[in-house]
């Protein structure tokens, strides 16, 4: 995929905002299908973004097998790395299958947070009461379940309950990162700021020291 920064730093392991966070290589974790870094303007510490290296518009167009996997991944890094700082919570911005660009990024990732669980309830209240939600016990459900979503998604899940997928005609694209920054009282969100440098680098220091 020309023009993706994603996939030029899977390629090169150059990080596009090295002179601002002062690291040249952000990778966290890499194998031969996925790979891990922290977000840019991090939520919180611990903020990270796990990526299928394959170039895809969403999660949901890996294989099953490869879903798994990927959830998987999120549980092995958050329980390795992360558990002390949060509860698990993982969400995509996923786009029709035909259309490209979620969170101002044209490559399918899933954001793993570690949040207090009470931020969470306020989130799934919150879409519930804005977006039409379908809950899936499965993975292979949820996947079936979206073959034909024609808007935009969000995809939620906590660990605990049921996958679910909120979607709507219409919403702006870094709407979550909002919300869950507005239930934890902070006033910036927008990634493209390029804030969080001290999130950044304790993230990193993370899976340096474990």
């Amino acid at each position: 995929m020309n023009n993706c920064c994603i996939c030029d730093e899977i390629k090169t392991k150059k990080f596009a905002y090295s002179d601002i966070y002062d690291t040249e290589n952000r990778i966290v974790f890499e194998d031969n299908d996925f790979i891990a870094f922290p977000s840019v303007s991090p939520l919180v510490e611990g903020h990270i973004l796990v990526f299928p290296k394959i170039h895809i518009n969403n999660v949901m167009q890996l294989t099953e097998s490869k879903i798994i996997e990927i959830f998987s991944l999120t549980k092995y890094l958050y329980s390795e790395f992360l558990m002390e700082l949060g509860d698990y919570f993982v969400y995509e911005h996923g786009v029709p299958n035909d259309q490209e660009l979620a969170c101002g990024m044209n490559h399918a990732h899933i954001h793993l947070i570690p949040i207090q669980g009470a931020v969470i309830g306020s989130l799934y209240n919150k879409i519930q009461n804005e977006f039409t939600v379908e809950k899936y016990p499965t993975i292979k459900e949820m996947k079936g379940g979206l073959d034909s979503q024609p808007n935009h998604y969000l995809m939620l899940y906590d660990g605990k309950s049921n996958y679910q997928i909120a979607s709507r005609a219409l919403f702006e694209s870094q709407m979550l990162r909002r919300y869950i920054a507005e239930e934890m009282g902070q006033l910036v969100w927008d990634w493209q700021k390029l804030y969080g440098k001290a999130e950044f680098h304790a993230s990193n220091e993370r899976f340096k020291l474990a």
